[in-house]
């Protein structure tokens, strides 16, 4: 996978959507519900190493998914509200 990094296409990834992901989906079933990631660390060697995957919105809101061995390990919403952050993070830590 490459990275994409075009300012002409943006995520439009609802909080609805992000609440789909649950901690140990494979990428493919993120990538299914999600789309292509607007950014990410991804290298040929990253099924052994955490990979992160960023969707940021129009708004301003970014949702990112940490994948180690093509898994969710990791998700965090990060919302902007007035002039205030409001962030999401779930990882297999928390469950």
């Amino acid at each position: 996978m490459q990275a994409i990094n075009n300012s002409t296409f943006m995520a439009n990834v609802s909080r609805e959507d992000f609440d789909k992901i649950q901690i140990g989906m494979w990428q493919a079933e993120v990538m299914v519900i999600l789309g292509e990631a607007d950014d990410d660390n991804h290298e040929s060697w990253a099924n052994y190493v955490p990979t992160i995957l960023i969707w940021e919105n129009p708004d301003g809101s970014k949702v990112r998914i940490t994948f180690s061995h093509n898994q969710v390990t990791e998700k965090t919403y990060e919302e902007l509200e007035k002039n205030k952050l409001s962030l999401l993070l779930q990882t297999d830590e928390n469950l």
